[in-house]
């Protein structure tokens, strides 16, 4: 679970109303509204665990200025908390943007994990008990899964240098050890680790969440460390607002 909340400020067309059951289900807080003046006060009313804002990109450059002075500084933020989700915004607004200080953004298509994986870069820019290090790359792997007793394969859903979410239709016991056999950009990772929360069988809330656990790692090997960090690198550059293609 993430310590600090988001915001959501939606679009008259609740584009983002899908993503706020989404994020909650993947471990997130989400406060979400259609008007900003509601989102002021809602922030203000939970000042201490805001952390970050996904606004329609449209809305962001139209009330950039009210949503930085009223939204944000109140609440010690600034624009690098903000993330402009939805529609690809034009080159002129992106830089209009990132010479504001946004610095990441979660254009169309995007998926909730991907959006929490931005979110949680927001996030870590500004409060360091979200750790960057632990920002959970979304990905879709194979992966072979061996306990004392059996081995079976699953997928790799969410990945990060303290631990991933292990899609399986059986999912183990909290507490169990086990270990983890993966590719990850050619460099073979096996990886001791243990269970520290399974969903249900049925899957996670409003369907979300495939079956599965979410696992911590023991320590990695130097060279599975460095695959890794680079794959989180890799990961990050497709956000940046900067990085955002060309019209």
């Amino acid at each position: 679970m993430y310590e600090r909340s988001i915001l959501i400020l939606d679009s008259p067309g609740c584009a983002l109303g899908d993503f706020s059951l989404g994020l909650l289900s993947l471990g997130m807080h989400p406060h979400h509204s259609f008007d900003l003046d509601e989102l002021i006060l809602l922030a203000a009313e939970h000042r201490a665990r805001v952390g970050a804002l996904a606004v329609d990109g449209a809305q962001l450059c139209a009330e950039l200025e009210r949503i930085r002075k009223e939204l944000l500084e109140p609440n010690g933020l600034s624009l690098a908390c903000a993330v402009p989700v939805g529609a690809p915004l034009s080159r002129d607004e992106r830089q209009r943007l990132s010479l504001a200080g946004v610095r990441w953004a979660a254009f169309d298509p995007i998926t909730p994990r991907e959006l929490r994986f931005v979110l949680a870069l927001a996030l870590a820019s500004t409060d360091s008990r979200e750790a960057r290090a632990s920002a959970r790359v979304p990905v879709e792997l194979p992966v072979q899964v061996s306990t004392g007793e059996r081995t079976f394969r699953a997928t790799l859903h969410d990945l990060s240098v303290g631990g991933a979410y292990v899609a399986a239709r059986s999912p183990l016991k909290q507490g169990t050890r086990l270990g983890l056999d993966f590719e990850l950009d050619g460099v073979r990772i096996q990886v001791a680790a243990e269970v520290r929360w399974r969903t249900a069988l049925d899957g996670g809330f409003a369907g979300w969440l495939d079956p599965g656990m979410g696992v911590c790692f023991d320590a990695f090997t130097p060279e599975a460390e460095a695959a890794l960090i680079r794959f989180t690198a890799t990961a990050e550059r497709r956000f940046l607002l900067t990085a955002a293609r060309e019209d």
